[in-house]
């Protein structure tokens, strides 16, 4: 129950559970405070408190992400993501998917509609639910609920199909790519041929395309669909894999920041710490994210 007292009341409470709970203690982090109080909370439990048991609270976006590249280069080097978001303004097409861009990342939605307006850009959204740009996309795609790896897929068949060098050159990509014809994506997607073709054709004549996806995806649990954005950036880029132009809209303003300094690595579910310390910003806690706090 909780009771009013002083701050050094609070810390000397706080200092005691520390010291009962050792390192079976976990930390969890919000992304939106800065990387100097990060570092501060991840040194007070592996210095002070010889805890490992840390996590941020996107911290399953950063594995399925991590995994999701592992599996594109397949113990090779891994390429570039994340490019500068102003680039966005030199590109002539740009793929939405995943992502309510104007309520998360209003800053990089301005981005895509200059893009649009000043460069001619063309615009593929793929959203189940409603098109997130209306009046500005070129085309909407609206895929089954789940089915988004298998549109990607399909479209990245396409794109393959009509160039003959990388289809050499990717062979087994090729292969995994034959079980994608437009036909099936359509039944398994709903989906229509033309409007895969018409995306596709928007994608393969682009010189320097942007692919913007969101944690939607990340809702799937599917390292396999990051995998597939990652194929398709490749082919769209004409085969220059160092750096794709696929950028990851992140929950936190700090996201990167926190997975760069390792934080993300371990779920902390699977932890199973005896106490749980949370550092807290201007989070939005719904009761989605209770739920999961108290399983």
């Amino acid at each position: 129950e909780l009771k009013t007292c002083s701050i050094d009341e609070a810390l000397a409470a706080v200092a005691t559970k520390f010291a009962e709970l050792g390192n079976s203690c976990g930390g969890l982090t919000s992304t939106r405070v800065p990387n100097e109080a990060i570092i501060q909370f991840q040194k007070l439990f592996t210095d002070t408190l010889k805890s490992k048991i840390i996590d941020t609270f996107d911290g399953k976006d950063a594995r399925l992400i991590s995994s999701g590249i592992r599996q594109y280069t397949n113990g090779g080097r891994p390429p570039e993501v994340d490019p500068d978001i102003e680039g966005i303004l030199k590109a002539d097409c740009v793929l939405v998917i995943g992502a309510n861009i104007d309520r998360t990342h209003p800053v990089i939605g301005n981005l895509i509609r200059r893009a649009v307006s000043q460069n001619h850009a063309k615009l593929i959204v793929v959203d189940s639910n409603r098109d997130v740009f209306p009046l500005w996309s070129d085309i909407w795609l609206k895929p089954e609920t789940g089915t988004d790896r298998v549109l990607i897929n399909g479209l990245a068949k396409i794109v393959i199909n009509t160039n003959k060098a990388l289809a050499e050159m990717k062979q087994e990509l090729c292969r995994v790519l034959s079980l994608y014809e437009a036909d099936k994506v359509t039944v398994k997607t709903s989906v229509s041929e033309n409007q895969l073709q018409t995306a596709a054709k928007m994608l393969s004549r682009s010189k320097n395309c942007y692919i913007i996806y969101g944690n939607k995806l990340s809702e799937q649990n599917d390292s396999d669909l990051v995998t597939a954005l990652l194929n398709l950036a490749y082919l769209v880029q004409n085969g220059n894999e160092e750096r794709l132009n696929l950028i990851f809209l992140k929950q936190g303003v700090n996201s990167q920041g926190a997975w760069d300094l390792g934080i993300a690595n371990k779920d902390i579910k699977s932890q199973k710490p005896r106490g749980l310390y949370l550092l807290l910003s201007d989070d939005t806690i719904n009761d989605g994210w209770l739920e999961w706090l108290k399983s």
